[in-house]
């Protein structure tokens, strides 16, 4: 929607520049030529209605680009959208697959923490399953992030995701070693949601601890017309699953963490 109405705003903006060009070429070249002021009119608009088709074929030419690579929209943050974890939770049928810190989001307060219980129920009926890929806490970037952020980083939520895991077969939760690059989200196989990290204590604040973030929407490619064509078939969706895929693969199972006596690195 922000990107739609920027994009409108530039229109109109390259319109009244060129409008302006326009009146003062007319007025140049009809006191040269002495032309009538209605011939001017007729120029003047005639001009115009070649550089609204042309504008209207560029920004066409454009949204195409983005719409083959899948970026359909950009949140300009996760607070009060259908990206919020207490909304996507609503959700979710099959899948979610998400990249985060800490996750404390998803399962901070009891009202988030039924809410996620209530989607595993829902992705458990339809053999569905649940992907979170957390910061490990005894890390050498988890005590690098709980400087960074002065001593602000999540530690209650992974006793939380390991009774969850013990309750509910279709959550798997890792943990990776490194200072995470971005914040991903995917829901049902359909869309990701991607955003940066801000890791120092005033950037992460400024950002509403997450919550005030953009995010970029990225949807997979899907057929249509009963599979006679697609859409987005250039989509960036597979680079960055496959990104987290990577990740997954080399990261530690939270079990792991569990077993070797739940130590924070702080």
């Amino acid at each position: 929607m922000a990107n739609g109405i920027r994009n409108t705003a530039n229109i109109f903006k390259e319109l009244l520049i060129t409008a302006i060009a326009d009146a003062i070429f007319a007025w140049i070249f009809s006191y040269m030529k002495k032309l009538t002021v209605q011939t001017v009119l007729v120029l003047v608009i005639i001009n115009l209605i070649i550089v609204i088709i042309v504008l209207i074929l560029k920004h066409l030419k454009t949204k195409k680009q983005y719409d083959d690579m899948g970026i359909v929209n950009c949140s300009q943050t996760l607070e009060n959208t259908e990206l919020a974890p207490i909304t996507c939770m609503k959700n979710i049928r099959h899948n979610l697959s998400f990249m985060g810190v800490g996750g404390e989001k998803w399962v901070k307060e009891t009202h988030l923490m039924n809410e996620f219980k209530n989607m595993l129920r829902t992705v458990s009926s339809s053999d569905g399953r649940i992907k979170f890929l957390l910061i490990n806490p005894s890390s050498l970037s988890y005590n690098q992030l709980y400087h960074l952020r002065n001593e602000e980083v999540p530690q209650e939520s992974y006793a939380k995701f390991a009774t969850l895991m013990n309750e509910f077969e279709c959550l798997k939760v890792k943990l990776y070693d490194h200072l995470p690059s971005f914040r991903m989200q995917f829901v049902d196989d359909t869309y990701v949601a991607i955003s940066r990290y801000y890791f120092k204590q005033e950037l992460h604040s400024n950002a509403g601890r997450g919550l005030k973030m953009p995010h970029i929407i990225i949807e997979a490619e899907r057929s249509i017309h009963n599979g006679t064509s697609s859409v987005h078939k250039g989509s960036l969706y597979d680079s960055f699953a496959g990104f987290f895929d990577y990740i997954w693969k080399h990261s530690s199972p939270l079990q792991d963490w569990i077993d070797n006596g739940k130590k924070f690195n702080i």
